[in-house]
């Protein structure tokens, strides 16, 4: 069992999904990202893509997040990440939508949603990574002017490279490797 570091829903324990299919970021992994991410994370709107069992989410409206979208495509990964919004008493705080994350960016797009913080974590061996990075690259207005993007890979796997936007940070955490994407030409956020 995982469980949440710090903030409000301190200590409770997530529910997390066994399978090759889902590969949750560990604590030590999330404990260093948040640690990077600092305060910016309080009032952030925070869009999670494959989100699993949203831990890194939750983690984000434990630490004073605004909002959270978490996406997942597997229904039981849905279901866990309900299940661990309202062991955690953060529900009010989310939404939660079953589709595919290209799905859930095309509508946050018509809806004209904005994210302070946009977390990408698909299965390693896919080309999900690239794919994302490239549709918000082509999309820059879901992210918010002094936004970013992060990407959780292997860190044998070199990041994706766009037009629009730039590598200002990577971080590495055993076998992950956090790759953190802004805008080209923005300053203001380093970690």
């Amino acid at each position: 069992m995982m469980r949440i570091i710090t903030g409000t829903a301190k200590g409770r324990h997530l529910k997390t999904l066994q399978g090759a299919e889902v590969r949750p970021t560990s604590e030590r992994a999330r404990e260093t990202l948040f640690n990077i991410l600092g305060e910016r994370v309080a009032g952030a709107r925070f869009l999670d893509l494959f989100a699993g069992s949203g831990s890194v989410a939750i983690e984000a409206l434990s630490r004073g997040a605004a909002s959270a979208v978490l996406v997942d495509v597997n229904r039981e990964c849905v279901r866990t990440i309900r299940a661990n919004l309202e062991t955690t008493g953060l529900k009010r705080l989310a939404q939660v939508w079953q589709v595919s994350a290209e799905v859930a960016l095309n509508k946050l797009l018509k809806q004209g949603a904005q994210f302070d913080m946009i977390f990408c974590d698909p299965p390693y061996d896919s080309r999900w990574l690239s794919r994302i990075v490239g549709w918000v690259d082509t999309h820059p207005q879901v992210l918010a002017p002094q936004g970013i993007l992060i990407g959780e890979h292997h860190h044998k796997t070199p990041p994706p490279v766009t037009e629009r936007l730039e590598v200002f940070d990577m971080r590495r955490v055993g076998e992950t490797q956090f790759t953190f994407y802004r805008r080209k030409g923005t300053t203001s956020n380093q970690c």
